[in-house]
């Protein structure tokens, strides 16, 4: 079973203890339902009406949703399934600062998609629909939207993360994105060592401003 590492205290003994990946998850989902995550980390951001938005993965467009409520900025919606990516349209019909993108960001190319609710993706459950689906680069998606800047970016899909994150990273347009929000799973191999390289790679840049591990994660550019 996969373990994470730990730090354990008591008084001034402290010791490193490797716990269980699916209690670890467990219990850093609980801290965030306890802390009502969603409204006081996802919900709560420095935005404005000239900001830009990308969420990375945008399934049933709930958080789309709340942000474009409460900030009316132009978001860019990217969800490659072209089911979702329909429903998504519809919800959407109307609103010109909300664009939908029916492609993923990744390693460029088609992919099979299976379909599997909330945790639909390349890693999805076997047995689920498939479906072939666009996937492009971080670059060719900022280049051919002409962005200057994304004052904030949200990714959640599912595991591919460990493939689009680090292409980010080598990124010449790493800077231009101001807060990232991750949510990193644990059902690809090596996950927990993968994450942990990222989040090394990634701190050069961007300081973590919260972390619930394998939860959410957000990082901010740092101030030269």
């Amino acid at each position: 079973m996969t373990s994470i590492a730990c730090t354990l205290s008591i008084g001034e003994f402290s010791c490193e203890v490797l716990v269980p990946a699916d209690l670890f998850y467990n219990l850093a989902v609980s801290e965030w339902m306890k802390k009502q995550g969603d409204q006081e980390f996802l919900w709560k951001q420095r935005l404005t009406e000239e900001s830009v938005v990308v969420e990375v993965g945008g399934f049933l467009g709930v958080w789309a949703s709340v942000i474009s409520e409460k900030f009316n900025p132009t978001i860019y919606v990217l969800e490659p399934s072209n089911v979702y990516a329909s429903r998504l349209g519809d919800r959407f019909f109307g609103n010109e600062k909300i664009k939908i993108l029916p492609y993923g960001l990744g390693q460029p190319g088609v992919i099979e998609f299976s379909h599997d609710g909330a945790g639909s993706g390349l890693y999805a459950k076997k047995g689920a629909a498939i479906e072939s689906v666009i996937i492009k680069s971080f670059d060719q998606f900022f280049l051919e939207n002409d962005l200057r800047q994304i004052d904030l970016m949200q990714v959640n899909i599912e595991g591919s993360e460990y493939d689009l994150i680090p292409q980010i990273l080598s990124s010449s347009f790493r800077r231009r994105i101001i807060k990232i929000q991750i949510q990193f799973h644990l059902n690809v191999d090596d996950a927990i060592e993968k994450r942990n390289a990222i989040r090394l790679e990634l701190a050069k840049t961007h300081t973590e401003i919260f972390c619930y591990p394998f939860v959410w994660e957000a990082w901010e550019l740092k101030v030269d």
